[in-house]
């Protein structure tokens, strides 16, 4: 393995919040385990920990083959992995890349999908012996367009489970914790509780005017010429009806206070469906998950009243909860609190399998907009080096970002309430509130 270099130059990203005259800077070093972290394994045989593991697989295989850890990376990396959590660029990243090595699969998901925590090769075996086969696909969170269609009882089966991602380069994409945490407090994915979503009123329901069209007349229009006219329209309807066009609520954001001290587990959750199961949704063990079952129909209390057929555009994806809690079953108690574990988490990548390659990635630095996209040029450059292989990128377009306004009081608990040592490993520091600008070089 290569040897792994440490600059010590300091990267500076100044946020001016306006309105507050106070600047803050947001000191991350370099001198963390981030620049060109690349890790290529080219053991020749299996280490004793995945040996540990094998031992214990369902299959119990004496296969020698190794091949799945050894070999150049441009012949054993297929496939690129981007995890990270919500609000961290991870959907224009992962689509980017897909553009720029098209001969390689670049997807969202390790295990599970790219927010939620990752199971170890142990676990997942742990998992394996609780539940037959059919169930346990079931359990999977791997989506029907992975390339090889592999699911969890794939891993398990696996002469040596830990080396089952050694085809895989990750990358770990994280955003600094005070914009993470506004991003999530203005659009909380997944998280009904954290959002006040509430029925329209008469005067605001969005409606459209249509006529239903005659049979075959929306199959002409569609085959009809791109340029011509009569694709986007229809003379072959009935007089007819209203259609809701989007939905019949609005919601509004919590206020950072009460953001913070939501519960962080599904409030209204039904818990007699789960009462037989032995894992919850996406695999998670029971106890780990808030709500156990998946339900895709789930509304909140508040809309209870409203006919199904008028929900189905919930802001965030909050007909899909989901609250990940603490290993002993208790929510989180608060979303920072939740991010370390995350951190945590993801961080032990390395050592919970035998990757062909990680990284972990700043948005600040991938998709801030300050660097002229020079930082994502540089990232595509060292994959090509790392794969061997050419990449076919798109023009990427910079749009500068506009840094969130924070409150100073929503400042002070953030720093409170950081965990800045998990922070630490990822480059970010305490804000610094001063009156007058940094000196240079500072």
């Amino acid at each position: 393995m290569p040897a792994r270099t440490r600059s010590s130059r300091s990267v500076q990203l100044l946020l001016v919040v306006a309105g507050l005259n106070v600047l803050f800077l947001i000191k991350y070093s370099a001198d963390v385990p981030i620049s060109l972290r690349f890790i290529y394994r080219d053991d020749t045989r299996l280490s004793a920990a995945d040996k540990s593991v094998q031992s214990t697989s369902l299959r119990n295989s004496t296969s020698t083959d190794t091949a799945s850890v050894t070999g150049q990376p441009s012949q054993r990396i297929k496939q690129i992995r981007l995890l990270g959590e919500r609000h961290s660029g991870t959907t224009y990243l992962t689509r980017y890349l897909q553009g720029c090595f098209s001969k390689r699969h670049v997807v969202d998901f390790l295990v599970r999908k790219k927010h939620w925590f990752q199971p170890s090769s142990a676990s997942i075996l742990r998992a394996a012996k609780l539940v037959d086969r059919n169930a346990y696909a079931e359990a999977t969170d791997l989506p029907r367009f992975d390339p090889e269609y592999k699911t969890w009882w794939d891993i398990a089966q696996d002469a040596y489970p830990k080396s089952f991602f050694g085809n895989s380069l990750v990358l770990y994409v994280v955003r600094d914790p005070y914009q993470w945490m506004e991003a999530m407090r203005q659009r909380p994915w997944h998280w009904p509780n954290h959002l006040t979503i509430f029925p329209k009123n008469q005067t605001t329901i969005s409606t459209m005017k249509y006529r239903p069209e005659k049979e075959g007349a929306r199959r002409n229009r569609r085959l009809a010429p791109q340029n011509d006219p009569k694709r986007g329209r229809s003379d072959d309807i009935f007089p007819g009806a209203v259609r809701v066009q989007k939905s019949f609520v609005d919601h509004i954001a919590l206020n950072w206070d009460q953001f913070v001290r939501t519960p962080m587990r599904l409030l209204d959750e039904d818990t007699s469906s789960s009462s037989s199961l032995k894992l919850c949704q996406k695999g998670f063990p029971k106890g780990s998950i808030s709500p156990c079952v998946q339900n895709h129909t789930y509304v909140p209390a508040s809309l209870s009243h409203i006919p199904i057929a008028f929900l189905r555009h919930l802001p965030f994806s909050v007909q899909d909860a989901v609250y990940e809690l603490q290993l002993n079953g208790q929510p989180f108690e608060h979303p920072l609190a939740l991010r370390a574990a995350k951190i945590r988490n993801l961080l032990r990548l390395e050592q919970a399998w035998n990757l062909g390659g990680f990284r972990l990635l700043r948005y600040e630095e991938m998709l801030g907009g300050t660097d002229n996209g020079t930082n994502l040029r540089q990232l595509v450059e060292q994959i090509e080096q790392f794969l061997g292989v050419n990449s076919t990128c798109k023009p990427h377009k910079v749009i500068p970002k506009t840094p969130y306004e924070l409150p100073q009081e929503f400042l002070d608990w953030i720093i409170e309430h950081g965990d800045w040592e998990v922070e630490g490993r990822l480059g970010y520091t305490q804000i610094n509130g001063t009156t007058q600008p940094p000196r240079e070089g500072v």
